[in-house]
């Protein structure tokens, strides 16, 4: 195959800057043509194949007449009819199989390489932090990014190659909220992430969406001790420990989940879901910053956030509980107090679960809580709270705890 160089410095001294740039990531290949012309003897015709990523092949394709006779002259002009040279009779667009890669695999590869960096860019700028390895990781996957994305013609859409880099930029105050900070890496990457996922699914064994779209995050067991392995797993970090004040704490744990998020998602489609989920979260995180809080974890549908009383942790479930970001969903929230030690992970696992346990059993629009958290409550004498209505819930089962206890809810408003 040939480079399309020559074509597109004409087109770009043609002031076809335009059609030069759609040729960018595009290869040339000369074959026989079947085409009969009355100069068959004395030239060689070929049909120009130009070889492009599948997004720029569609649009070449698209082109009108008056664009591809564009093209068609500039390559006349780098390959000109003459006696015993090649003649170009047509064009014929076709999709660079090369950039679609012959393995699912690495394009899942480099997927997943992007979403861990869109993580970590958004744990930097959201308070969550990153811990002292996150910055050596973050160049190195950089990287990685980079080479697969030139593989596939594609250019990496970050030009912060290194995290101090990013962190510059997004203190300069232009990106006020975490929202907005999340929102900018989620823009950043999503032309990519979508030319990808074409690709995926231009391959013969896609399946699907490599990343299911959110649903009920909560609803079976091995959801539930995913999020709990993830969030003692996210105790262990730096930015964590810098933000608890130490290795052994009791914190109050507030886990959310989005009420029949699944009948939801097959209403809205996909894409609508993921909009719905987005300022979901994006909400969650303004309401956890609001309260001094930290947020754990948001996954498919569930939110995971830490709260240094009890107090704090309410405030922020009455307030999610109100207003969950989106028109479309409504919450239960579960609420305990525990113990977090860094040494002791069955400590975060324990008490993590609690919370888990009581969201599951909470109806929709409810808040329930176990009765160490409502001890809490009320020993801070918080005149905000001195009107609730609380509900008991006696004899009371929680998985993983041997006895059965009393339990606490707020029934909806």
């Amino acid at each position: 195959m040939e480079s399309l160089e020559p074509v597109r410095k004409v087109l770009a001294h043609r002031k076809r800057s335009d059609l030069a740039k759609l040729l960018a990531n595009s290869r040339l290949e000369l074959i026989p043509s079947n085409i009969s012309m009355y100069n068959v003897v004395f030239s060689e015709l070929r049909t120009a194949v130009v070889h492009s990523p599948i997004e720029d092949c569609d649009r070449l394709k698209a082109l009108s007449a008056d664009d591809y006779e564009t093209i068609f002259q500039a390559m006349h002009e780098v390959y000109p009819p003459r006696t015993g040279r090649i003649e170009i009779t047509n064009i014929e667009w076709v999709i660079d199989t090369a950039t679609l890669l012959d393995d699912t695999r690495d394009l899942r590869a480099l997927q997943q390489a992007i979403e861990t960096q869109k993580l970590t860019m958004i744990a930097d700028a959201t308070g969550i932090g990153v811990d002292a390895s996150a910055p050596v990781e973050y160049e190195d996957r950089h990287d990685v990014i980079d080479a697969g994305l030139e593989e596939l013609g594609l250019a990496n859409p970050n030009p912060y190659g290194k995290l101090w880099q990013w962190r510059a930029r997004w203190h300069k105050g232009d990106m006020p909220s975490y929202r907005d900070r999340r929102q900018a890496v989620e823009d950043m990457y999503a032309d990519v992430m979508r030319r990808i996922k074409r690709r995926l699914e231009a391959t013969d064994d896609y399946p699907g969406s490599p990343t299911r779209p959110p649903v009920d995050e909560l609803d079976t067991e091995t959801d539930a001790k995913t999020m709990v392995s993830s969030a003692v797993e996210e105790t262990r970090s730096e930015g964590f420990e810098t933000w608890a004040g130490g290795k052994e704490v009791t914190l109050a744990i507030v886990v959310s989940d989005v009420v029949g998020s699944t009948a939801l998602g097959r209403e809205l489609g996909e894409e609508g879901m993921r909009q719905v989920i987005g300022d979901h979260f994006a909400h969650a995180e303004e309401l956890i910053e609001t309260g001094e809080g930290y947020p754990v974890d948001l996954r498919g549908d569930a939110t995971v956030s830490a709260f240094r009383s009890a107090p704090q942790a309410l405030d922020f479930a009455l307030a999610f509980r109100r207003d969950p970001g989106h028109e479309r969903v409504s919450v239960r929230l579960g609420i305990h107090v525990g113990p977090i030690r860094a040494d002791k992970p069955e400590y975060a696992s324990q008490t993590f679960s609690i919370a888990t346990r009581l969201c599951q059993q909470a109806g929709p629009n409810q808040i329930r809580v176990s009765a160490a958290t409502k001890e809490h409550i009320e020993q801070e004498h918080a005149r905000r709270h001195s009107k609730l209505e609380w509900a008991e819930h006696a004899d009371s089962e929680i998985r993983g705890l041997p006895e059965r206890c009393t339990v606490w809810s707020l029934e909806p408003d």
